[in-house]
């Protein structure tokens, strides 16, 4: 029989201050046991706690029933007003091991702006995310890169990546912009900050910025008022580093293992 598991890992949220509007963090319940393949019956344990400047600033818990894989509240959402920046740490636990994978990418938040505008944020894995695992193995590093950052005075455009650091000791955020201009920032255990690049990126112009660090780290792009990083247009996700050679050589050992991975492919014996 098949391991499942009694926990989903933990997701990383940020919420943000009262300034930049109302943070609503949701679940979509009824997907996410789909996603993971949850059957029979069980109660489950939505654990949030808000944490910030390396101290839990509130904790809470929920509870879901689930019948047949159904469970009776199929969308949990939650609403933060906080008066400073701070992350919410989700952690769902079953009294009996239910979930046959332990990754589920069904939590959000939405930000409700004081001028009655919204926008998404997607959640990050606190641990385990497969992407990073396999990047970090070809790459060495933990590395992120954003395609296109811009700041601009005259447009009233800032740019700034908000970093969160989930784990019980520190990291060290490095970022390089295509000018070759670079910064660095630790980032104390449980802390989360808003970091603007106008050190790095030049006023006017658009640049790739490339993102490395000593452990990894969840971080968004952040878009904002020029000079302002409170007045938020929007949040999104980064992108890990896909560095790949582009023409690598055809070895006769290449050769055929390439041919045997079509051969299975064309079977379907392999996903990939």
């Amino acid at each position: 029989m098949a391991e499942r598991f009694s926990y989903l890992v933990p997701m990383i949220l940020p919420v943000l201050p009262r300034a930049s509007g109302k943070t609503v963090v949701g679940m979509r319940v009824a997907n996410m046991l789909r996603e993971v393949g949850a059957e029979g019956d069980a109660t489950l344990s939505v654990d949030i706690r808000l944490l910030g400047g390396g101290e839990v600033l509130a904790a809470e818990s929920s509870h879901i029933a689930v019948k047949d894989g159904i469970p009776d509240k199929p969308v949990f959402l939650h609403h933060f007003t906080r008066d400073t920046l701070c992350y919410a740490e989700i952690a769902i636990n079953a009294d009996r091991p239910i979930f046959k994978k332990a990754l589920t990418e069904c939590s959000f938040a939405l930000v409700e702006r004081p001028d009655k505008g919204t926008f998404n944020v997607h959640a990050s894995y606190k641990f385990s995310d497969p992407a990073i695992i396999e990047m970090m193995r070809r790459v060495g590093e933990y590395c992120l890169v954003h395609p296109a950052q811009y700041v601009s005075k005259a447009d009233n455009a800032g740019n700034s990546i908000l970093i969160i650091n989930p784990f019980d000791g520190p990291i060290v955020a490095r970022a390089q912009s295509g000018a070759g201009k670079q910064m660095r920032k630790r980032i104390a255990p449980r802390d989360c900050v808003i970091w603007p690049l106008d050190e790095i990126l030049v006023d006017g112009e658009w640049s790739c910025v490339l993102y490395t660090g000593n452990n990894r780290y969840p971080v968004w792009d952040v878009r904002h008022v020029y000079g302002d990083p409170v007045h938020i247009n929007r949040l999104d996700h980064m992108e890990y580093y896909r560095g790949d050679l582009t023409v690598q050589a055809m070895t006769p050992a290449r050769f055929l293992r390439t041919t045997a991975r079509q051969g299975l492919r064309m079977l379907g014996l392999r996903a990939n």
